[in-house]
């Protein structure tokens, strides 16, 4: 279960990287560059957490893991609602008119979201199981 929940964090974080570049743009607003640097602080954290458990089968650190990415899904979400409110300053002149820079498309959203629940659901099942062993 462990490693089932190693290979959707890294997955999770492929999907996230994606959404990266629109979001922390350096002409975006400091709230939102603030937020996503957290949760990238914090999924970092979680999945160095999740692979030392896994790799050491300790159940302290899988909850601590559990937790870390539990608190990263709501910095996440957090990051989504102001992503979806704040209004974006018009493109500097080096920039592309064209280009939608702040936005990420759905598909991207729901991906990673998807993957990040299931990641945390599944490093909560691993922790558990990590406790009846």
């Amino acid at each position: 279960m462990g490693g089932l929940a190693v290979i959707l964090a890294m997955f999770t974080v492929l999907v996230g990287m994606l959404a990266l570049g629109a979001l922390a743009t350096p002409s975006g607003p400091s709230t939102l560059r603030s937020l996503v640097t957290g949760h990238l602080v914090c999924a970092f954290s979680g999945i160095v957490l999740l692979l030392i458990a896994v790799v050491g089968a300790s159940r302290n650190l899988a909850l601590a893991s559990f937790g870390v990415l539990f608190g990263t899904g709501l910095l996440g979400l957090s990051v989504l609602l102001r992503s979806r409110t704040t209004p974006r300053p018009p493109p500097g002149p080096e920039e592309d008119p064209d280009r939608n820079v702040g936005t990420v498309p759905g598909a991207v959203v729901v991906l990673h979201g998807a993957a990040a629940v299931l990641t945390i659901l599944v490093a909560f099942l691993a922790a558990i199981g990590m406790a009846h062993s």
